[in-house]
C-alpha cells in the first residue's frame, strides 16, 4: 500500500508581497514563515527552516525579488516577494542671479545668469535643461531618467527707452 500525504510548505510573508520604495530608502527584510500542512499526519503546522535567496538594491531604480524557501519531509516550496524601487522625485532647477543684470529692452540684450540642475538619482543633469523664451519671462524644463519633469521661471525685467507717440490727424 502507498499512502499519499500531500505534505508540503504553507507560507506566510510577513508584510507585503509586492512592495514599493523610492530609490534610496531603505529596505528591511521582514521574512517568512513556512509550516508542514498535509492530509494524514497530525503534524500538521509544524515549523519549517525558511532559506532566503535574492537582493534588493535600493540605490538601483527596478524590479526585484525575494524568495523564500523551505521543505516539508522532501517536497520543496517557496514564496517570493516582489519589490519595485522607483524615482518618483522631480528634478531642481536652481537659477543663479547676477545683482547687477539690469532691466533690458529685448531678449537679445539679456544675458543669462546661470541655472544649475540636480536630481535625486541622476545628480547633476544641467545639460539636459531645456530653455525657452516668451514674452517677459525665460522658462527652463528638464526631466530625469525615470521621467519626473522639473521648473523654473524667470521673469525678465523689460524697459522700453522710447516712449509712445501720439499722432494727430
Amino acid at each position: 500500500v502507498f499512502v499519499i500525504d500531500g505534505r508540503h510548505p504553507s507560507f506566510t510573508v510577513n508584510g507585503d508581497k509586492d512592495m514599493t520604495l523610492e530609490v534610496g530608502e531603505e529596505y528591511t527584510e521582514l521574512g517568512a514563515e513556512a509550516t508542514s500542512v498535509g492530509r494524514i499526519f497530525k503534524n500538521d503546522g509544524k515549523p519549517l527552516e525558511v532559506s532566503i535567496t535574492g537582493d534588493v538594491d535600493t540605490s538601483k531604480v527596478g524590479e526585484y525579488k525575494v524568495v523564500y524557501h523551505a521543505k516539508a519531509l522532501f517536497i520543496p516550496g517557496s514564496a517570493v516577494r516582489h519589490v519595485s524601487v522607483v524615482d518618483t522625485v522631480a528634478p531642481v532647477i536652481e537659477l543663479q542671479h547676477n545683482a547687477e543684470q539690469a532691466a533690458v529692452s529685448s531678449m537679445a540684450d539679456y544675458v543669462e545668469e546661470g541655472y544649475t540642475a540636480s536630481d535625486n538619482y541622476d545628480g547633476d543633469i544641467t545639460d539636459r535643461v531645456v530653455r525657452s523664451e516668451e514674452y517677459g519671462k525665460i522658462i527652463y524644463a528638464v526631466a530625469d531618467s525615470s521621467g519626473n519633469p522639473g521648473y523654473a521661471e524667470r521673469e525678465v525685467p523689460y524697459y522700453d527707452p522710447i516712449p509712445p507717440g501720439i499722432t494727430l490727424e
